[in-house]
């Protein structure tokens, strides 16, 4: 493919707005503003302005102030224009931020009002320790800022030798992988990366046959003088994926499905379908950019990564005929994509293009309806929901347990963060007398009961001795196999379930049956 620099810079800078005004559309006010604002706030140190930190490092490479900074500084802060087009000014001589990008469900179909924003910063390689940190500082105040307009924001600290290293040694967290993902986590980014400044990223601009060839292709470009590096910002290629890291990267995901399932089973199937092509797999993120390059596609939502993560996934269970899994998974992705539904308007193109896709699916109108409803489904369709997820995620350990004896990898590769995530979903799927399971909360908002009924069957051939609890008045109620929700040996451990996975409030009208079954 020939190098056209001017014409990919064009493509990438559309798809960029494109992807922008995407993540704005159906976004609060509250949302908009800080989007907008956050290279404003990095471009700038000034204690009238959010995340000031003395003398912390600050100016972002060709910066350029857009009309909604420009009005926001003439409106409540005139007398820092001077000082923004200061910081322009002197930008060419010192910038010791290359660019900002956001990454991940930003502007994608899978985006709703409670996605939170994943901000990479990429920074010069020397800055200093204490330089490091105070731009940290800086970046936790902004992400504190954002928290009071209800926006959820997490910055990461990037040099462009970071993934060259061959190492990601950040501890393992709630929002980081740690170890357990590396050079996956890279190709997360490039597949869904949006600019909000400075640099453009190099990769998805250079087409190379071979991955691994990609730092030998940037020196020729560079020694011919048809590359100039200082006006890029290059994370490197993606040629250096392990069998270990599928393995860390399949069991992050399983760690954080258990949490957010709808959002993890689309990136878990992703993970099993590279693994199953290893080492030689398909990466998204390298047919985005051919297809981009190459001006090959025109399809209106083609670039979305998270609907091309859902095509490389159904061609895949589909070649393997697991189409039980396929209709799961579809289910997951209408789900995840129509979570704020109901504060869409109709033209929205994320509702229309969901109504598409069911169409396609052959979907029935009442299996749209129930979907639509999921925020209030009641305990029964929830635990049918749970346990499907819970099957879908140990059949995806399973296959994860294979892939490792195939590729014989062992604990020993990422000591510390397999333990961890081991131990995590352990204590997650294992079942032990007492334990009291846990229904995932992201399925239905709100599973208060306005009666609960506990009934003690002793000596009865149709039952099991104990307790079972059931979601009705005695009066109103037929009790029979069908009808209840719960079962425990003891009175304490069904009132306990009740009460954790929120059936049993405060407001719930409990009834208790000790007395012979044959009476009711």
């Amino acid at each position: 493919m020939k190098y056209d620099f001017t014409q990919a810079r064009k493509c990438i800078e559309t798809l960029d707005k494109r992807r922008f005004d995407r993540a704005l559309l159906g976004s609060g006010d509250a949302f908009r503003h800080i989007v907008s604002l956050v290279p404003l706030l990095l471009h700038l140190n000034h204690p009238a302005l959010p995340g000031y930190v003395e003398d912390a490092p600050v100016g972002i490479s060709d910066f350029i102030l857009s009309n909604y900074q420009q009005n926001f500084l003439s409106k409540e802060h005139p007398e820092l224009v001077e000082a923004v087009q200061s910081a322009v000014n002197s930008d060419a001589v010192f910038a010791p931020i290359f660019g900002i990008y956001v990454m991940g469900s930003f502007g994608s179909i899978s985006q709703t009002s409670a996605s939170d924003l994943d901000i990479w910063i990429c920074h010069q390689d020397d800055l200093s320790e204490q330089e490091q940190q105070r731009l940290a500082e800086k970046t936790k105040k902004i992400s504190q800022w954002a928290s009071t307009y209800h926006v959820e924001m997490h910055f990461y600290l990037m040099t462009q030798q970071r993934f060259r290293n061959e190492r990601y040694s950040d501890p393992l967290t709630k929002e980081n992988s740690g170890s357990a993902q590396y050079m996956l986590l890279l190709e997360e980014f490039y597949r869904s990366a949006v600019r909000l400044a400075g640099k453009p990223l190099l990769w998805p601009h250079l087409w190379v046959e071979d991955e691994k060839q990609y730092e030998a292709e940037v020196a020729r470009l560079v020694a011919a003088g048809e590359l100039n590096p200082n006006d890029w910002v290059d994370f490197g290629g993606l040629g250096q994926f392990s069998a270990s890291e599928y393995f860390g990267a399949s069991l992050w995901q399983l760690y954080k499905g258990i949490d957010s399932p709808y959002k993890s089973v689309m990136k878990i199937l992703l993970l099993e379908t590279y693994a199953q092509e290893y080492p030689n797999a398909q990466l998204i993120a390298r047919q985005f950019k051919e297809d981009l390059l190459s001006g090959h596609s025109t399809a209106i939502h083609h670039f979305d990564p998270y609907i091309a993560i859902l095509e490389r996934i159904s061609q895949y269970l589909t070649a393997h005929s697991e189409f039980k899994r396929l209709d799961f998974v579809r289910s997951c992705f209408y789900v995840k994509a129509t979570e704020d539904f109901a504060l869409y308007h109709a033209s929205n193109w994320r509702i229309s293009y969901m109504k598409m896709m069911a169409q396609e699916w052959g979907w029935s109108k009442e299996r749209i309806e129930e979907l639509d409803l999921r925020p209030n489904w009641k305990i029964k369709r929830v635990k049918e929901s749970h346990n499907n997820l819970v099957n879908f995620l140990m059949m995806s350990y399973r296959n994860l347990v294979d892939f490792a004896r195939k590729h014989k990898i062992n604990s020993s590769v990422i000591p510390q963060d397999i333990t961890v995530l081991s131990r995590k979903l352990y204590t997650a799927f294992e079942e032990l007398p007492g334990k009291i399971t846990l229904l995932n909360s992201q399925i239905s908002y709100n599973l208060t009961e306005e009666h609960l009924t506990f009934i003690e069957v002793l000596g009865n051939k149709n039952f099991k001795d104990g307790w079972y609890m059931v979601n009705q008045p005695p009066h109103h109620m037929m009790f029979s196999k069908e009808r209840v929700i719960e079962y425990g040996e003891s009175l304490n451990k069904v009132v306990a379930w009740a009460y954790f996975n929120r059936l049993l409030t405060a407001e719930t009208h409990l009834h208790l049956i000790s007395q012979n079954i044959d009476q009711l």
